[in-house]
């Protein structure tokens, strides 16, 4: 395994996560039915299958949704995330269920997948709920998986939230136990820079699990230097409004592990309701990932027409042979290529559907924001009070006006984000505060002494480590 490529090496990590599930299935014994909270499918996908579910000892799988599902074992694992409403939920159905078997022997075991609640909160919520020595609970963490080439995520929507709006840190020992994995399959970096307090806390939190004797350093070719970097050390680039393709889609409709779904009202009635993003079997997304927006179509169009052309070939073959070459060789690339063209179009349809025209003028505000231009508080006002953004857009230009320094004007801008979206987003701009966006302070002469001042509170969190030679 030593010396396979890097990325052949962390397929290994997948497979980590399904012998861990695995493991806890085979724990459980005879057999029992599996009910999946919907966020866990994708990711779920992506490690495993029916067909290992089944040689488990899993006998039905169930879509884990609002009301009861009917009870055909008495042994049923609930796969979920560990959020507040979904484990009530599920104790509720739980109690529900339990008394209506009416003291028939119910089994009932919760794995949890780390979300917004520690171990102990599910522990004390159980507790309310009158179920203890009822249900077993088991966690979960997952590891890295492959969203696309030479892209790997946790996917873990909560921890933004959690980590820079609420404050809870639950979430950062599975975020380091998922570095310890990579390390462990890589081998340790030779250098290893973390930024932000964040940062340091996984990079301490790393060091306290105990390390193979074997991954005291990194193979040669594998993982040179790992760095680690809060989120919160960037807030532009969250706040600003992307304009590759990939990015853009991600913002406007939003993705989970790769799978893009939206309703779209801008093609026929018979088009694609989402798309699979991964440039590993879709070529034409493989061309257009990372192309600036507005050269997607222009490039669609051109494929468009040549699968046009091909199509226009069958039609004047003059021999058997020739139409027999054209069947073998190029139909059924032909046939994929007008499903990926399909797709995609209609994905920029649905997305210039949903920016409007608000898109240029959103980019001209950040870009003012950025530059420090007189006049941004005005144009952000006009924007807020035509009420053609969103809220999410809205909450991204208060974001970066803050971070930009331009504070002295930002009560009047926050009055009119109210008025146009409602004092009930009051929470909302307080959200802001709780992360550091909204802080009243004296705004710099100039943008160079805004900078500054940034990177002077920034750079107190920087740790470098040299893990090995």
């Amino acid at each position: 395994m030593d010396d396979l490529p890097m990325e052949k090496r962390m397929e290994a990590l997948p497979q980590i996560t399904q012998r861990k599930l695995l493991s806890i299935f085979d724990n459980i014994p005879d057999v029992k039915d599996l009910l999946i909270d919907p966020a866990i499918m994708k990711p779920l996908q992506r490690f495993t299958g029916i067909k290992a579910l089944r040689a488990h000892g899993i006998e039905k799988i169930y879509r884990l949704e609002e009301g009861q599902v009917p009870v055909t074992n008495m042994k049923r694992v609930f796969l979920l995330c560990s959020e507040y409403p979904k484990v009530r939920q599920v104790l509720q159905q739980i109690q529900a269920e339990l008394q209506q078997q009416e003291g028939k022997p119910l089994s009932p075991h919760l794995i949890l997948v780390p979300g917004s609640m520690s171990h102990f909160a599910v522990e004390k919520l159980v507790e309310e709920e009158a179920l203890c020595g009822l249900v077993t609970i088991h966690t979960l963490n997952f590891e890295l998986m492959k969203l696309d080439q030479g892209l790997w995520s946790l996917e873990m929507p909560s921890a933004f939230r959690n980590l820079n709006v609420q404050g809870d840190i639950t979430l950062l020992k599975p975020i380091a136990k998922a570095l310890w994995s990579l390390q462990l399959v890589l081998g340790r970096p030779k250098l290893l820079w973390a930024q932000g307090g964040m940062a340091t806390k996984v990079v301490q939190l790393m060091e306290r699990f105990p390390w193979p004797k074997d991954t005291n350093k990194s193979k040669e070719g594998t993982l040179g230097s790992l760095s680690i970097v809060c989120r919160d050390i960037d807030w532009p680039s969250v706040f600003l409004t992307p304009v590759t393709y990939t990015a853009l889609v991600d913002q406007v409709i939003g993705s989970n592990c790769g799978n893009v779904k939206f309703q779209s009202e801008a093609g026929a009635s018979s088009a694609p309701d989402g798309i699979y993003l991964n440039s590993n079997t879709d070529q034409v997304y493989c061309h257009i990932k990372n192309l600036h927006f507005s050269s997607v179509f222009p490039y669609l169009s051109i494929k468009t027409k040549e699968l046009q052309m091909d199509a226009a070939k069958i039609t004047k073959a003059s021999s058997p042979s020739e139409m027999k070459a054209f069947v073998k060789e190029r139909l059924t690339q032909s046939a994929e290529l007008k499903k990926s063209l399909a797709q995609h179009i209609a994905t920029c349809e649905y997305v210039v559907e949903q920016i409007g025209s608000s898109y240029e003028s959103i980019q001209i505000a950040e870009t003012m924001a950025l530059s420090g231009r007189k006049g941004v508080i005005t144009q952000v006002e006009d924007l807020f009070g035509q009420g053609l953004l969103t809220l999410s857009q809205c909450m991204r230009l208060l974001g970066l006006l803050s971070v930009c320094g331009l504070s002295e004007d930002f009560d009047a801008v926050l009055t009119q984000f109210l008025l146009s979206h409602g004092h009930k987003h009051l929470c909302t701009v307080h959200s802001l505060g709780l992360m550091g966006l909204h802080v009243e302070e004296e705004a710099s002469t100039s943008i160079v002494g805004r900078v500054a001042q940034v990177v002077k509170r920034r750079t107190s969190t920087i740790q470098v480590l040299f893990t090995g030679c």
